[in-house]
Order: structure tokens, then C-alpha cells, then sequence
């Protein structure tokens, strides 16, 4: 049953200065921008400004957009996904400047080093077994061939990848995995659709894909349907974005586990309200 409150019920011990200015590092995921959208609302309500730092697609560009941010001398710097080594220059350069930097979803134990805060809102555990869920489903449908795409650019969707092909070997190992690792270039120049249905050419027999982002799946559909084997694959995976539940009422794809966007963007301003505070975030 969907949850009936928010699970966060400590109130702050008093309500943090207005007036701050804080700036998220911003992937090109459309997932992204709606956590954002909940950081962004969340903000507002206790009077700070939000600016987003966008991303780009190249190796460099997490550092690059950190750099950026604290170029601007903010009141604090967010960013997850990636693992705090990729960020240690900067996260150095923070503690430096004295700018708080919160980090979450990069699958990393919880704690403060210098003016980094971690805290893995989902780690590795948790998208693990939502890549599990994913697998048990399809099993209990039949599944013969399933097509798993990772995207282990980032380490908290790979957790999800692993989760899925092992909970596959273990409770049905009869059914054939197949799994491909595309790049992050590959997601935001709309490649994966085509890099599925190559895949399905090559193994005719895939009759699951389960994906560890639904941003993959736009113009999934479309590409599926000219090659003639939209009928013929069921689709799911993890962190189902907007599209990806009408799709589900529509009936074109088939088993997504949830992920509450906005509601996960406020749990970070929460945390951060709390870090200004003195208090445990």
C-alpha cells in the first residue's frame, strides 16, 4: 500500500536563516529535474534561492559543474549520484572555501568529512533490491531471455543491474541474461532505444527488458514497434519517471518500481535545514 505520510516526524528544533543560496548540480535525466523540482519547492517554503548547475554529458563534467558551483560562493553546494572520489578535489576545495556540500545517492556510508555530508537517501542495498524486485517479477511471468541495461556510470543504478541478474540466477536459472552497459552519452543522445532493439535483433528470444532508469525508455516504444518486436518484449525496470506510469496505464510497459521524485528532493532541503541548524541531518 502506498505510504499515508512522510516518515520524516522530528520537527527541526528551530527554523534555519532565509535568504541562503543553494545550488544542485543538475543531470540530464528528466528524473533529475523532477527531484529537483521537489528540492526547488522545499527551498522556497523556508525562503532560499535554488540554482541549478547543469551537467554535462562529457567524463569531466560532474567535476566541471562542481567547480562552477563553487565558483559562485554559495551557501551550500548538492550533488549525488556519483561516488565522492570522482569529487575529491573539489569536496577538498570545499572544506577550504568552508561551503557545505551535501552528498547523496552515490551508494556511500553516511557521514561528515570536512564540510561533506553524506547521506544516501538510496544506497546500494536499497536499489538492489528494487533490481530484484524487478527480476522476481519477470520471472513470475515466464520470462525466458530478459535484457538488462545497466548504466554503471553511475554506481547506485549498477547496484540495481547486479541485483536483477543475480536474483535471476538464483530463483530462475533456466531464464538466459543478457545484460549491455551503455554510456552516459548514449542516454541524453536518445541512443538506448536503438541499442535495445539491435540486441533483440541479435537474440531474437528476448522476451523481458529491464532497465535501470526510465528515462531509457523514451522513444522505446516507437523504435520497438519499426522493428516489429514491440509485441513480442514485456518492459520494466526501476525509477519510473512521469512517462513511464502512463505508460503503464496505457498498457504499453509492464512493471516499474516507484520512486518518489519530489518527495525525495525535499528530503535533501530537510537534511540541509537541519545541517545549518546544528542538528543531525
Amino acid at each position: 500500500s502506498p505510504p499515508e505520510a512522510i516518515p520524516v516526524d522530528q520537527p527541526l528544533a528551530a527554523c534555519p536563516e532565509e535568504g541562503k543560496t543553494i545550488i544542485v548540480t543538475e543531470n540530464p535525466q528528466a528524473v533529475t529535474r523532477k527531484t529537483n523540482d521537489g528540492l526547488e519547492a522545499g527551498a522556497e517554503l523556508l525562503g532560499w534561492t535554488v540554482v541549478r548547475q547543469e551537467v554535462g554529458t562529457g567524463a569531466e563534467d560532474p567535476q566541471r559543474a562542481f567547480d562552477a558551483a563553487l565558483d559562485q560562493n554559495p551557501d551550500a553546494v548538492l550533488v549525488s549520484g556519483n561516488p565522492s572520489e570522482v569529487f575529491r578535489a573539489q569536496l577538498d576545495r570545499a572544506t577550504q572555501l568552508g561551503i557545505p556540500v551535501l552528498i547523496s545517492d552515490n551508494g556511500e556510508e553516511v557521514g561528515t568529512v570536512g564540510t561533506t555530508t553524506t547521506i544516501s537517501l538510496d544506497d546500494l542495498e536499497q536499489t538492489g533490491l528494487w533490481g530484484k524486485m524487478n527480476a522476481d517479477y519477470a520471472a513470475a511471468q515466464g520470462a525466458e531471455h530478459v535484457l538488462i541495461v545497466d548504466l554503471s556510470f553511475y554506481p547506485i543504478l549498477h547496484a540495481w543491474a547486479e541485483g536483477a541478474a543475480e536474483e535471476l540466477a538464483a530463483i530462475s536459472p533456466d531464464t538466459t541474461v543478457t545484460t549491455i552497459d551503455p554510456q552516459i552519452t548514449d542516454l541524453v543522445a536518445g541512443e538506448i532505444p536503438n541499442l535495445v532493439v539491435s540486441e533483440i535483433q541479435r537474440n531474437p528470444d528476448i522476451d523481458w527488458v529491464l532497465l535501470s532508469l526510465g528515462d531509457m525508455t523514451t522513444g522505446l516504444d516507437a523504435a520497438l514497434r519499426a522493428a516489429g518486436v514491440a509485441e513480442q518484449v514485456s518492459i520494466g525496470g526501476e525509477s519510473a519517471s512521469t512517462a513511464n506510469v502512463a505508460a503503464l496505464q496505457e498498457g504499453t510497459e509492464d512493471a516499474w518500481t516507484g520512486f518518489a521524485a519530489e518527495i525525495h528532493g525535499m528530503y535533501r532541503i530537510d537534511a540541509l535545514a537541519r545541517l545549518f541548524s546544528g542538528e543531525d541531518p
